[in-house]
C-alpha cells in the first residue's frame, strides 16, 4: 500500500483562469525517495503545500496511508521548508524539543526523540548553543532535525541544501539515505540534479502545471530513447561558432544547441539521422571540427529535453 497517493489534483487562481496545478497524479511507496522537479512556477510548491495541508485543492484527492484524512495522518508527516523555520534565540535542543512537543510527546520520550534527532543530523555537540549563532549549513541541519524528531513516515524536503557548503550537503544527503533505509519515505525538491541522481529512486517532472514525466530515471530515459547528445570540439572564433549554432537551430531534428568555450553541444531527436547533416553547417561557418562525441543523456539533459529549460538556471 502506498504512503501517499495524489490523484488528478488541481488548483487554479484568477477565478479558475490560471492553473498552478492541473491534474497531477503520482504515488509515493514505502521507502521511496521521490524527486519532484520542475522550473520555477511549474507547480511544485503548490503541490507540496496541498500535500502538507497548507493549501486546499480545488479538486482531486490526496490519500494518506490506508485512506486516512490529513488531520488523522498529519503526525506521520514532516515538512522541511525551504525557508528556515527555527527560532534563533532558542538553543538547538530547545528548537527540536519545541517542534517535537507539538506532536504530543512529553517527558522522557520527548527527551529521547530530541537527542536522537540532534545526533542523526550531526549537531548533538551544538545542542546547547543558540541557533542564531549557527552557520548556514548548521541551520539547515537543525531545520531538518526539527522536522524528523517525531519520526514521521513521510518527509517533504523543499530544497534542504540550498546555499550551504559541500560538507553540510553531503551530510544531509547521507542522512536522508539513512532515514530512508530505516523506512521513511521522502519527497525531495532541489535545483541540483546530481542530488536527485544520488538519492532518488523515482522522479516526477512538472512543467506548466502538468506532469510531463514520471518514473525511474531509466524509465524516463526510455521515453526519449531516440535522442542522443552530441558534443563537438572545435577550433575557431566564437563568432564563427555562434553562426554555426544558428544554422544548427534551423535543422528539424536538432534541439538544445549551446555554445561554450571551444565546444558546441546539441541534442539529436533521432538516432537515424546522418551526422553529416550537422557537420556540414559547422564546417560552412568556418569552424574546424577537432572531435565529436555522442553521450548518454543524463538527468540534466533529460530535463532540458523535456522542458526546454535548464533547472539550475531557473
Amino acid at each position: 500500500m502506498s504512503i501517499l497517493k495524489v490523484s488528478d489534483l488541481k488548483k487554479s487562481y484568477d477565478k479558475g483562469n490560471t492553473f498552478a496545478v492541473n491534474g497531477i497524479s503520482f504515488e509515493v511507496e514505502p521507502q521511496d525517495i521521490v524527486g519532484l522537479l520542475g522550473p520555477n512556477g511549474a507547480g511544485k510548491s503548490t503541490t507540496i503545500n496541498m500535500i502538507s495541508g497548507l493549501l486546499k485543492p480545488d479538486s482531486g484527492t490526496i490519500r494518506y496511508g490506508d485512506g486516512k484524512t490529513f488531520d488523522e495522518w498529519k503526525r506521520n508527516m514532516g515538512l522541511v521548508p525551504q525557508e528556515l523555520a527555527i527560532y534563533p534565540e532558542f538553543t538547538a535542543y530547545e528548537n527540536v524539543e519545541f517542534f517535537c512537543s507539538l506532536y504530543g510527546f512529553r517527558g522522557a520520550k520527548l527527551k529521547e526523540l530530541t537527542e536522537k534527532a540532534l545526533e542523526e543530523t550531526g549537531i548533538q555537540d551544538a545542542g546547547k548553543k543558540r541557533a542564531g549563532t549557527f552557520s548556514g549549513g548548521m541551520k539547515r541541519r537543525l531545520n531538518i532535525a526539527c522536522s524528523i524528531a517525531h519520526e514521521p513516515k513521510l518527509i517533504i524536503m523543499d530544497e534542504p541544501t540550498v546555499g550551504i557548503d559541500p560538507q553540510s550537503r553531503d551530510h544531509i544527503l547521507n542522512e536522508i539515505i539513512k532515514l530512508n533505509q530505516k523506512g521513511t519515505s521522502v519527497i525531495y525538491t532541489t535545483h541540483y540534479m546530481e542530488e536527485v541522481e544520488a538519492i532518488c529512486n523515482k522522479i516526477v517532472i512538472i512543467d506548466s502545471a502538468n506532469i510531463i514525466a514520471c518514473g525511474t530515471i531509466d524509465e524516463i530515459r526510455k521515453q526519449i530513447s531516440g535522442k542522443q547528445n552530441i558534443s563537438i570540439e572545435y577550433l575557431g572564433e566564437p563568432a564563427q561558432a555562434m553562426r554555426a549554432a544558428e544554422e544548427l537551430k534551423g535543422i528539424r531534428f536538432v534541439d538544445n544547441v549551446q555554445v561554450s568555450e571551444q565546444k558546441i553541444t546539441c541534442t539529436l531527436t533521432s538516432r537515424s539521422e546522418d551526422l553529416f547533416s550537422i557537420i556540414r553547417p559547422i564546417a560552412n561557418a568556418g569552424v574546424k571540427i577537432v572531435n565529436i562525441n555522442s553521450t548518454e543523456m543524463k538527468l540534466q539533459d533529460i530535463f532540458l529535453s523535456l522542458t526546454g529549460k535548464d533547472l539550475r538556471d531557473e
